[in-house]
């Protein structure tokens, strides 16, 4: 698939997950003027606010779903991937990121940092490395994700 054919495919599927976020807030809003909550939507604040990924708006399941269903569009494995990672913190957010993608592809993997032009942010690029499946790619962001610094991942 070439690159034409791969922006074309998340276009789409950009198009989707944010139609599942205008459902996710039309949610919210429908239970707040309910005055009724549901443990699974999130207030209208964190949706509102950007901050979190997509996947903040909708159950940890949607995200991986959609995940998986892009990832098959778009990608064939064996392949050679970068992981990168946007969060605050220096060195030792550094490491943690690092450490996420060693531990499930194996290491060393070539890193390169670029902080934000503020200096509040951290740009980590871990790879290229080679990933088998798309469960390594999942694994690495899963166990990026726990790291309550990280702002977003690609």
């Amino acid at each position: 698939m070439n690159g034409r054919d791969k922006a074309e495919v998340l276009a789409q599927t950009s198009a989707e997950v944010m139609a599942k976020l205008a459902a996710a807030r039309a949610a919210a809003a429908a239970a707040a003027s309910n005055g009724s909550s549901s443990s699974t939507s999130t207030s209208g604040s964190e949706v509102a606010s950007g901050t979190g990924s997509v996947a903040s708006a909708t159950s940890s399941e949607d995200w991986v779903e959609d995940w998986r269903r892009s990832d098959a569009k778009v990608n064939k494995y064996p392949d050679m991937r970068e992981f990168t990672a946007v969060g605050a913190g220096g060195d030792d957010f550094k490491a943690a990121m690092v450490k996420c993608v060693e531990d499930v592809v194996g290491g060393p993997a070539p890193v390169t940092t670029r902080a934000s032009s503020g200096g509040n942010y951290l740009s980590v690029r871990v790879g290229p490395v080679r990933v088998e499946s798309p469960e390594q790619v999942l694994a690495v962001f899963l166990a990026m994700r726990k790291d309550p610094r990280l702002k977003f991942h690609l």
